[in-house]
């Protein structure tokens, strides 16, 4: 039977620390493509760092790739959208709150931003992200209410404003120590999360792709993802512009 096959991405530190404890065990190979910054062999189960930073690993291998990553305790709160883009079907904003173990627990798992994650894998990664975060919110908007609201305002306006209620939701009777949001707007976004930044008295961090930077934004953007893909098959397929 085929082993299952995982990837996460390290950062240069992490790298580091994952080449130095395969050497300890003796466990080094000698790399197949210019790609790659090493490959090795624990047990029956290969590990190759590529120069991208992704590791590509068996399943077997979640333990040594775990003691490799390094995440601090804070607790964070990452927002993420999915289908903003597209011109049928819900535009879905998830919020996940993660701590410092949660983070790295998913990242062993697989956890990455989730263009990166074969589209067979989303559900099963979505479901896992919700079992081990400390809460979540999920705000659904179907064309309907788009609609009504975008005559209204702007669009941008609408999605930081959705993004705020997802964010309060998730973060409800929860202390956090930093709140990422995905940037699609920064001066938007820093109008609605500033002063909940302020209240909560935590760190906030706006950043383009922050998907692929932070792991809580990653995890948030794939239970975005599957959770508009689930509303998909459901049928929830009107168009978003009435035509």
């Amino acid at each position: 039977m085929q082993k299952e096959q995982l990837s996460t991405k390290l950062r240069p530190d992490e790298i580091l620390r994952l080449k130095k404890l395969l050497e300890e065990r003796n466990c080094m190979l000698s790399r197949l493509s210019d790609h790659e910054i090493f490959r090795a062999k624990v047990d029956d189960s290969q590990i190759i760092v590529y120069k991208s930073g992704v590791a590509v690993y068996h399943v077997n291998a979640i333990q040594i790739i775990s003691s490799s990553l390094l995440e601090d305790e804070a607790v964070e709160v990452g927002s993420d959208e999915a289908g903003k883009g597209e011109m049928e079907g819900p535009i879905v904003v998830a919020a996940v709150v993660l701590n410092g173990s949660s983070r790295k627990e998913l990242r062993a798992m697989g956890l990455m931003e989730s263009k990166s994650i074969p589209k067979r894998r989303i559900p099963k990664m979505s479901d896992l992200i919700k079992s081990k975060c400390i809460s979540s919110d999920v705000e659904i908007i179907e064309p309907e209410e788009l609609l009504y609201s975008w005559k209204k305002g702007n669009l941008n306006d609408l999605l930081a404003k959705w993004h705020e209620k997802a964010i309060k939701k998730a973060t409800e009777g929860v202390r956090v120590d930093r709140i990422i949001v995905d940037s699609f707007d920064r001066v938007r976004i820093l109008n609605v999360m500033e002063p909940i930044a302020k209240r909560m008295n935590a760190m906030l961090i706006v950043e383009e792709k922050a998907d692929e930077n932070y792991p809580t934004v990653a995890a948030a953007s794939i239970v975005a993802k599957a959770t508009r893909e689930l509303l998909l098959k459901e049928g929830h397929r009107e168009k978003k512009w009435g035509k």
